[in-house]
């Protein structure tokens, strides 16, 4: 199951250091598509702009988080489909998070740039690039609306009643901890899995 963490790891952290090369770079460009908040489809080349929140086709078309329902593309360079839902946050706004697990608990992804004088890769995963940190935050939904995921153990573990016996069970066997990234996702993919059986 340490494997498991590790590709995990690997798909947290290569599109964070990609999405890091990229951001100051406007011309990387996929072919995805995007269901509009009038049910329209609109397809074809387009860059995503993590910071403004916003879809950028070929045509001149530009979309935000408030007329798009959700967006996916494929990236050649990771041989990866992105999955990107618009979601409310708690203040109500809407914005971009990308999908990363799909269950009963669903888990999102937003990467987030920052500015840090210390960097500590114990507790997060984090990027440098040129005094700027890509920092993963995951995010799950509580009530219709996105909440940003803080405490795993007062966040989730509730959330996986009747299954906790096994849960926990599966944390010692795998020696697990609940305070790094990687395995709360392994921890919470694991409990889609049985949910489902």
């Amino acid at each position: 199951m340490r494997l498991f963490s590790i590709i995990i790891l690997a798909f947290l952290v290569f599109p964070s250091l990609t999405f890091a090369q990229k951001f100051n770079n406007d011309n990387t460009k996929y072919f995805g598509v995007a269901i509009l908040d009038n049910k329209t489809t609109k397809k074809g080349k387009f860059k995503y702009h993590q910071g403004s929140e916003s879809i950028h086709f070929n045509d001149g078309t530009t979309l935000n988080a408030n007329q798009t329902l959700y967006f996916q593309y494929y990236d050649d360079e990771q041989k990866l489909n992105h999955y990107y839902f618009s979601l409310k946050n708690k203040n109500g706004e809407l914005g971009f998070y990308e999908l990363l697990l799909n269950g009963k608990i669903l888990l999102y992804k937003k990467d987030i740039l920052v500015e840090k004088n210390h960097i500590d890769t114990h507790q997060t995963l984090i990027t440098m690039n040129m005094g700027h940190i890509i920092e993963p935050k995951l995010y799950y939904i509580d009530n219709d609306t996105i909440q940003p995921l803080e405490l795993f153990e007062q966040d989730i573990l509730p959330k996986m009643k009747g299954k906790m016996e096994q849960v926990s069970q599966y944390i010692v066997l795998n020696q697990l901890n609940m305070n790094f990234l990687a395995d709360q996702i392994t921890i919470i993919d694991y409990f889609n899995e049985i949910q489902e059986q």
